[in-house]
Protein backbone atom coordinates (compact mmCIF):
# COMPACT_ATOMS: atom_id res chain seq x y z
CA UNK A 1 0.00 0.00 0.00
CA UNK A 2 2.76 2.27 0.84
CA UNK A 3 4.34 1.95 -2.59
CA UNK A 4 1.40 2.81 -4.25
CA UNK A 5 0.97 6.09 -2.34
CA UNK A 6 4.92 6.82 -3.09
CA UNK A 7 3.97 6.33 -6.90
CA UNK A 8 1.23 8.43 -6.69
CA UNK A 9 2.93 11.08 -5.37
CA UNK A 10 5.64 10.67 -7.59
CA UNK A 11 3.36 10.60 -10.53
CA UNK A 12 1.71 13.99 -9.23
CA UNK A 13 4.69 15.46 -8.53
CA UNK A 14 6.05 14.56 -11.98
CA UNK A 15 2.94 15.73 -13.33
CA UNK A 16 2.18 19.45 -11.64
CA UNK A 17 0.59 22.22 -12.92
CA UNK A 18 -0.67 25.45 -11.68
CA UNK A 19 -4.29 24.64 -11.02
CA UNK A 20 -5.93 23.50 -8.01
CA UNK A 21 -7.93 20.42 -7.73
CA UNK A 22 -11.50 20.68 -8.42
CA UNK A 23 -10.98 23.99 -10.18
CA UNK A 24 -11.22 24.33 -13.53
CA UNK A 25 -8.75 25.95 -15.48
CA UNK A 26 -10.02 26.77 -19.05
CA UNK A 27 -13.36 26.53 -20.47
CA UNK A 28 -12.79 23.48 -23.20
CA UNK A 29 -10.75 20.56 -23.04
CA UNK A 30 -9.04 18.87 -25.59
CA UNK A 31 -11.23 16.86 -27.34
CA UNK A 32 -13.90 20.07 -27.88
CA UNK A 33 -11.37 21.96 -28.77
CA UNK A 34 -9.90 19.93 -31.63
CA UNK A 35 -13.26 19.86 -32.43
CA UNK A 36 -13.91 23.29 -33.30
CA UNK A 37 -10.16 23.51 -35.01
CA UNK A 38 -11.34 20.81 -37.76
CA UNK A 39 -14.41 23.35 -38.49
CA UNK A 40 -13.25 24.89 -41.50
CA UNK A 41 -15.54 28.41 -40.43
CA UNK A 42 -12.82 28.68 -37.73
CA UNK A 43 -10.66 32.13 -38.31
CA UNK A 44 -7.26 30.82 -39.36
CA UNK A 45 -5.33 33.09 -36.33
CA UNK A 46 -7.39 30.82 -34.11
CA UNK A 47 -6.30 27.61 -35.53
CA UNK A 48 -2.74 28.89 -35.62
CA UNK A 49 -2.83 30.10 -31.96
CA UNK A 50 -3.61 27.08 -30.61
CA UNK A 51 -1.28 24.64 -32.92
CA UNK A 52 1.58 27.17 -31.67
CA UNK A 53 2.33 29.12 -34.91
CA UNK A 54 1.28 31.98 -33.49
CA UNK A 55 2.36 34.09 -30.72
CA UNK A 56 0.29 36.53 -28.99
CA UNK A 57 2.05 39.76 -28.46
CA UNK A 58 1.05 43.64 -28.42
CA UNK A 59 0.78 43.55 -32.49
CA UNK A 60 -2.11 44.15 -35.19
CA UNK A 61 -2.42 40.58 -35.49
CA UNK A 62 -3.00 39.72 -31.86
CA UNK A 63 -5.26 43.02 -32.22
CA UNK A 64 -7.27 41.76 -34.94
CA UNK A 65 -7.52 37.87 -32.94
CA UNK A 66 -8.87 39.55 -30.43
CA UNK A 67 -11.30 41.18 -31.89
CA UNK A 68 -12.71 38.16 -33.85
CA UNK A 69 -12.70 35.97 -30.46
CA UNK A 70 -14.58 39.07 -28.61
CA UNK A 71 -17.21 39.60 -31.57
CA UNK A 72 -20.77 37.70 -30.54
CA UNK A 73 -20.88 34.54 -32.23
CA UNK A 74 -23.21 31.86 -30.89
CA UNK A 75 -21.11 29.05 -32.96
CA UNK A 76 -17.53 30.16 -31.96
CA UNK A 77 -18.47 31.51 -28.47
CA UNK A 78 -17.26 28.02 -26.60
CA UNK A 79 -13.77 28.49 -28.55
CA UNK A 80 -13.63 32.31 -28.33
CA UNK A 81 -13.98 31.94 -24.89
CA UNK A 82 -11.31 30.03 -24.07
CA UNK A 83 -8.58 31.68 -26.33
CA UNK A 84 -9.47 34.78 -24.13
CA UNK A 85 -8.80 33.11 -21.29
CA UNK A 86 -5.95 31.59 -22.06
CA UNK A 87 -4.51 34.84 -23.14
CA UNK A 88 -5.26 36.72 -19.92
CA UNK A 89 -3.89 33.90 -18.45
CA UNK A 90 -0.74 34.26 -19.85
CA UNK A 91 -0.39 38.04 -20.72
CA UNK A 92 2.05 40.83 -19.20
CA UNK A 93 3.28 44.19 -19.67
CA UNK A 94 1.52 45.92 -23.43
CA UNK A 95 -0.21 42.71 -23.93
CA UNK A 96 -1.92 42.57 -20.71
CA UNK A 97 -2.77 46.38 -21.24
CA UNK A 98 -5.07 45.60 -24.25
CA UNK A 99 -6.89 43.34 -22.84
CA UNK A 100 -9.59 45.26 -20.70
CA UNK A 101 -11.61 46.03 -23.74
CA UNK A 102 -11.32 42.63 -24.73
CA UNK A 103 -12.52 41.04 -21.24
CA UNK A 104 -15.16 44.09 -21.37
CA UNK A 105 -16.66 42.66 -24.29
CA UNK A 106 -16.79 39.24 -23.92
CA UNK A 107 -18.45 39.92 -20.46
CA UNK A 108 -20.77 42.05 -22.02
CA UNK A 109 -21.67 40.07 -24.96
CA UNK A 110 -21.93 37.16 -22.90
CA UNK A 111 -22.53 38.25 -19.51
CA UNK A 112 -24.86 34.90 -18.62
CA UNK A 113 -22.01 32.57 -19.52
CA UNK A 114 -19.39 34.27 -18.62
CA UNK A 115 -20.71 35.08 -14.56
CA UNK A 116 -21.46 31.10 -14.72
CA UNK A 117 -17.68 30.11 -15.77
CA UNK A 118 -16.28 32.82 -12.89
CA UNK A 119 -18.33 30.77 -9.96
CA UNK A 120 -16.17 27.90 -11.18
CA UNK A 121 -12.75 29.53 -11.63
CA UNK A 122 -11.88 32.04 -8.86
CA UNK A 123 -8.17 32.70 -11.08
CA UNK A 124 -9.98 34.26 -13.73
CA UNK A 125 -12.66 36.38 -12.12
CA UNK A 126 -9.69 38.06 -10.51
CA UNK A 127 -7.95 38.22 -13.39
CA UNK A 128 -11.04 39.82 -15.35
CA UNK A 129 -11.50 42.05 -12.61
CA UNK A 130 -8.31 43.28 -12.08
CA UNK A 131 -7.67 43.93 -15.68
CA UNK A 132 -11.25 45.51 -15.80
CA UNK A 133 -10.77 47.82 -12.25
CA UNK A 134 -7.83 49.84 -14.14
CA UNK A 135 -9.69 50.59 -16.98
CA UNK A 136 -12.94 51.63 -15.52
CA UNK A 137 -10.55 53.50 -13.27
CA UNK A 138 -9.07 55.51 -16.60
CA UNK A 139 -12.78 55.72 -18.06
CA UNK A 140 -13.93 57.52 -14.58
CA UNK A 141 -10.99 59.82 -14.90
CA UNK A 142 -12.14 60.58 -18.99
CA UNK A 143 -8.92 58.89 -20.54
CA UNK A 144 -10.85 55.47 -21.72
CA UNK A 145 -12.86 54.78 -24.84
CA UNK A 146 -14.39 52.11 -22.94
CA UNK A 147 -18.20 51.78 -23.84
CA UNK A 148 -19.58 52.48 -20.24
CA UNK A 149 -18.44 53.40 -16.97
CA UNK A 150 -18.45 50.81 -13.87
CA UNK A 151 -21.40 51.84 -12.05
CA UNK A 152 -23.35 51.58 -15.60
CA UNK A 153 -22.10 48.23 -16.18
CA UNK A 154 -23.21 46.96 -13.08
CA UNK A 155 -26.78 47.66 -13.86
CA UNK A 156 -26.27 46.24 -17.50
CA UNK A 157 -24.95 43.01 -15.93
CA UNK A 158 -27.55 42.75 -12.96
CA UNK A 159 -29.84 43.03 -15.98
CA UNK A 160 -28.60 39.79 -17.42
CA UNK A 161 -27.71 37.55 -15.26
CA UNK A 162 -29.49 35.74 -12.63
CA UNK A 163 -28.85 36.91 -9.38
CA UNK A 164 -31.22 34.80 -7.45
CA UNK A 165 -28.85 31.57 -7.99
CA UNK A 166 -26.76 31.65 -5.26
CA UNK A 167 -23.36 31.11 -7.37
CA UNK A 168 -23.49 33.70 -10.20
CA UNK A 169 -24.91 35.94 -7.15
CA UNK A 170 -21.42 35.15 -5.62
CA UNK A 171 -19.28 35.48 -8.36
CA UNK A 172 -20.70 38.69 -9.14
CA UNK A 173 -20.70 40.03 -5.95
CA UNK A 174 -16.80 39.30 -5.83
CA UNK A 175 -16.53 40.37 -8.97
CA UNK A 176 -17.81 43.98 -8.23
CA UNK A 177 -15.40 44.04 -5.26
CA UNK A 178 -12.16 43.15 -7.26
CA UNK A 179 -12.59 46.08 -9.41
CA UNK A 180 -13.98 48.60 -7.17
CA UNK A 181 -10.55 47.21 -5.12
CA UNK A 182 -8.65 47.62 -8.30
CA UNK A 183 -10.22 51.35 -8.60
CA UNK A 184 -9.40 52.03 -5.31
CA UNK A 185 -6.02 51.11 -5.84
CA UNK A 186 -5.01 53.33 -8.65
CA UNK A 187 -6.14 56.44 -6.22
Amino acid sequence: MKQIIYILILVLSILQTDFSFGQETSFLDSIQINKFLENPKLNRNIKEFYSGQFKISDDNKTQELLDIITEKNAEFFPVYFNTLNKIVQHSDGALAEMLPEFCFKMIYNYPVETFEFFSRNHKLLLDYADLLGYEFYFKENGTSDLKMKFNEFQEYLKTRIDLNEENTNKAYSEFVIEVKETMKKMN
